[in-house]
């Protein structure tokens, strides 16, 4: 038999087109998803903040796509580093879920970190391009599994930023570094 290129594609069946069309459809279903992964990884609050706790303004908080790295009064330095991974972040919803080593009051005034890990969630409500408020809605979880169980929900009034609640506390502003 001689080799020639129509019987090199091997015999016509109805179920080739099929079997293109579906592989075709499964590609796009995948890039689709690998495109929904990077979008969640990246938080529309990236950049240097300092929350309105901070009236010296010298413990700025550096949120990046993968942390978020605060300046807490840890031990008797007031400027130790806590930092915290970022693990996923929502900006349809503006809620984010980070994770860092567990802190231990129980020795106030000295806080001590302590070797497990932890979770907490926070929701932001970004007011313009240079303020938002920010509520941690979930903290102290074990796992992110923990975390996106609990339907701990609050929302925020821009109309009366003061009567807003966050749980136990209120939402801290936030306002970019310049």
């Amino acid at each position: 038999m001689k080799t020639t290129k129509d019987n090199l594609k091997g015999p016509k069946s109805p179920f080739r087109k099929k079997s293109q069309l579906l592989m075709g459809a499964i590609f796009i279903t995948l890039m689709g998803a690998c495109a929904n992964e990077e979008q969640s990884k990246t938080i529309e609050i990236q950049g240097t903040w300092y929350s309105e706790d901070d009236s010296t303004k010298s413990q700025p908080e550096v949120i990046t796509e993968t942390s978020w790295n605060k300046k807490n009064r840890i031990g008797t330095d007031p400027k130790s580093e806590y930092p915290l991974s970022l693990n996923s972040a929502d900006n349809t919803t503006n809620k984010a879920i980070r994770s860092g080593k567990q802190l231990n009051y129980d020795s106030w005034p000295t806080i001590n970190v302590q070797t497990n890990t932890v979770f907490d969630r926070v929701q932001w409500y970004q007011s313009d391009a240079n303020t938002f408020f920010l509520c941690t809605e979930v903290f102290n979880k074990a796992s992110m599994d923990e975390v996106r169980a609990d339907t701990t929900n609050h929302t925020f009034d821009p109309a009366n930023e003061d009567a807003n609640n966050c749980g136990a506390g209120a939402w801290t502003k936030y306002t970019r570094a310049q």
